[in-house]
């Protein structure tokens, strides 16, 4: 008999809202994210101002559609590159984990292109950035704009969301007492960025700085100021990691050998197994109102916690739920490609605006 929605509302807030710390790994500095809407064509979304769907009494699935940001104090604070669709099937019992690359090039509601990840900060004001946490109405907005915009992607159309920034993920790993994570490969990444250094000159003049400039972008330029940087390193195998740590393991983007978005995907699964065998050991379901109001406070969320508090006693077993992990990637739907401005982007195969066979591939996973 397949669990009543209300019932995985637990299921979704204990999962998710821990899980999504682990989403916001992709966060990166970025500041080059150009688009442009020249010689596209035009936007299939026709709704700007898209809410969530209720969810019927009688319903047999729901998403939440969860979101990763870096926060106050980061550059690009509130560009949301971790995007992530958690579907769960109640007949099936099975959690389906949809990630969704941040560079993927889609109609924007305002009806231009532009990456995904922009859509949510849209909606932060200026007051917010980028030292103040954005604002649960500013978050509420730009979750619901960023709904339509899922919901032609992938077909599935979120029930609910939630967001964290860095604060969150530190705190949620912490309070678990860590995880212990599978690394799926070894690697070092000689570019991780120290808090604080951003903008230390690293013995430069300003002449000289300014030559640099005028020469070098992106990451070639970042690359003249290594001591902004530390050296990370993992080893594959199993590790503990704490809070710090983990954000370091899924953040990490400059490591010659699993350096993209893809490899964190992959890092981030890792995570995922982790605080599922972390979740099951402490019986977090039972828990559950207490381990939410310790993270809620860098969390945006339309779930509440009087929810919670009646589901807790109704769900009782984290293993009644199969994890299956859907990745799209230029090895099954997406191609790579860059915008009129030059910025990287990600297209769909069947072409510009044509969402079908990424619809169908992840119908297709969801029906293994």
């Amino acid at each position: 008999m397949p669990l009543p929605p209300k019932k995985l509302l637990l299921l979704f807030t204990v999962y998710c809202l821990l899980f999504i710390v682990t989403a916001v790994s992709t966060y990166f500095i970025l500041t080059r994210n150009k688009t442009s809407s020249a010689s596209l064509p035009p936007p299939l979304i026709a709704s700007p101002s898209a809410t969530f769907a209720p969810l019927p009494t009688d319903a047999d699935s729901l998403t939440a559609l969860l979101l990763g940001y870096g926060g106050a104090g980061h550059q690009g604070g509130f560009l949301t590159d971790a995007l992530m669709l958690v579907h769960a099937d109640l007949t099936k019992k099975t959690l389906a984990f949809i990630s969704i690359p941040r560079d993927l090039w889609v109609p924007l509601p305002s009806g231009t292109m532009g990456k995904i990840n922009s859509v949510f900060a849209q909606k932060t004001s200026a007051a917010e950035y980028p030292t103040q946490p954005v604002n649960p109405e500013s978050a509420t907005q730009g979750a619901g704009t960023l709904t339509p915009v899922i919901t032609t992607v992938t077909g599935l159309t979120p029930n609910y969301y939630i967001g964290i920034d860095f604060t969150g993920f530190v705190t949620a790993v912490d309070k678990l007492g860590g995880l212990d994570v599978a690394v799926p490969e070894t690697f070092t990444d000689e570019y991780y960025p120290i808090k604080g250094k951003e903008l230390e000159p690293c013995e430069k003049t300003p002449e000289e700085i300014t030559e640099l400039s005028h020469t070098l972008s992106g990451f070639e330029l970042e690359k003249k100021f290594k001591c902004r940087y530390e050296t990370i390193s993992f080893t594959k195998g199993i590790i503990h990691l704490d809070g710090t740590t983990s954000l370091k393991f899924v953040r990490s983007r400059h490591s010659p050998t699993a350096g993209s978005d893809f490899s964190r995907s992959l890092r981030q699964q890792a995570l995922l197994e982790a605080l599922l065998k972390k979740l099951i050991s402490i019986k977090a379901l039972q828990n559950a109102p207490a381990l939410f109001g310790q993270v809620t406070k860098a969390v945006r969320t339309n779930l509440d916690e009087a929810a919670l508090k009646t589901i807790a006693a109704a769900v009782t077993d984290l293993n009644d739920y199969q994890v299956v992990k859907i990745n799209l990637n230029t090895t099954n739907v997406l191609v790579a490609s860059t915008s009129a401005n030059g910025a990287f982007i990600l297209l769909p195969k069947a072409g510009d605006n044509n969402w079908q066979l990424i619809r169908q591939y992840i119908e297709n996973q969801l029906n293994l």
